[in-house]
């Protein structure tokens, strides 16, 4: 039997949805064989989503880059701000990086894209001097050299010097524009490798060490088999470290879900602003439709709505689909920049919802028997007669 104060809720929640701007029929596009009016979307949200890339794990993956072109031919680059990435070893933990795109945008624009596409997995440190240099991005795990790319202009005179456990680029001889796929991290201070403003010359700073430093410590100890070439230090991967967050359900249990912000950017900021802010914490799964989605962040516990907030604009064209598992925006019909607060997560693939403009920016990678359990719960139209409730929504490492 229901709980009285959970009937009142819903109660509530058919009430605010009924006066909501839009109409809840017409907040989100329905299930293709669905013909009912009552969908209890919440209309306050606009779109907005991922770009596609796969993010290391995903079931949807996406371009990345082919990591064929390069990055910046003089023309002005877009930053792509503080990414962090991962850099896994064979016989060694993994190393963090942050890479400091609002100082090297086309470096780490172009090193992106070659992480994206995988280039450089399952290649080495090929040279490594103790105290002088780690370097990596040149040579396979079969000691061939890695296929060779425009080279993009220095970006040497950001003002970032080399000193210990930076990341900087790898240059041919004297040329400061000759930068292609080469990194080195620096052990130790090295500024004689910064920029020379009276030559033009300098290595460009691109990224700093987060953890791992005894790793890098250990690298730099293993025998070198030939001189500067350390073949037994295999780069396993390199790849993006994706923000995550756990959405704590009552009774239920945890669902875990990656974000993708290199390719939904605006949505995943406003998301994880209100994730920062506790704006999901204590509220409802209010709408949930069997074989289709499970529905949040409209309703308050106590059935009231969610205070509006700005609208972001649409990022659905990011190659992303609506797919099992996917969490994507909630629209007002036919707003494709009206997402704010409401979310879904889908329960089968929806790629109809593609077309509508529907961002998706995650996906979940644990607790998808959550999800299930979620979507099976008794309802009233397509509003359950016992909400879940979402005690939090939280990062998570």
């Amino acid at each position: 039997m229901t709980h009285p104060l959970r009937y009142g809720i819903v109660l509530l929640v058919l009430l605010a949805s009924t006066l909501m701007v839009g109409g809840i029929c017409n907040s989100m596009p329905m299930p293709p064989d669905d013909g009912d009016t009552t969908d209890g979307t919440d209309g306050t949200d606009g779109t907005d989503g991922g770009d596609g890339t796969d993010g290391g794990d995903g079931s949807n993956g996406g371009d990345g880059g082919d990591g064929t072109d390069g990055g910046d031919d003089g023309d002005t680059v877009e930053s792509p701000g503080e990414v962090r990435i991962r850099i896994s070893t064979r016989d060694f933990s993994d190393i963090d990086v942050t890479l400091l795109g609002d100082d090297a945008p086309a470096t780490v624009t172009r090193f992106l894209e070659l992480v994206d596409a995988g280039f450089y997995d399952n290649t080495l440190f090929h040279d490594v001097v103790a105290d002088e240099k780690i370097e990596g991005g040149g040579f396979d795990t079969n000691g061939e050299a890695l296929v060779t790319l425009d080279p993009i202009a220095s970006e040497a005179d950001n003002g970032l010097s080399n000193v210990q456990w930076t990341l900087t680029t790898v240059l041919d001889g004297d040329d400061p524009d000759s930068f292609t796929t080469a990194f080195q991290i620096n052990p130790i201070d090295r500024t004689d490798l910064d920029y020379d403003a009276a030559t033009g010359f300098g290595h460009t700073v691109f990224g700093r060490v987060d953890a791992g430093f005894n790793n890098l410590i250990g690298i730099q100890a293993v025998p070198v088999l030939t001189p500067g070439q350390l073949d037994n230090v295999v780069i396993t991967s390199i790849t993006r470290i994706l923000p995550r967050v756990r959405i704590e359900v009552q009774n239920f249990g945890d669902i875990d879900v990656t974000l993708f912000p290199h390719l939904a950017p605006l949505t995943v900021a406003a998301f994880l602003d209100m994730v920062d802010e506790g704006v999901f914490d204590n509220t409802l799964f209010h709408r949930v439709v069997a074989n289709f989605v499970i529905q949040a962040g409209a309703f308050q516990a106590d059935g009231t709505a969610i205070p509006t907030r700005d609208s972001v604009v649409n990022e659905s064209d990011n190659g992303l689909s609506n797919l099992t598992g996917t969490i994507s925006t909630a629209l007002l019909s036919g707003q494709p920049d009206s997402f704010t607060t409401s979310f879904f997560i889908n329960t089968v693939d929806n790629a109809f919802l593609d077309d509508a403009g529907h961002t998706v920016f995650g996906e979940v990678t644990d607790g998808f028997d959550v999800v299930q359990a979620i979507e099976a719960v008794e309802v009233s139209g397509q509003t359950p007669l016992d909400p879940p409730v979402i005690m939090s929504v939280t990062r998570i490492e």
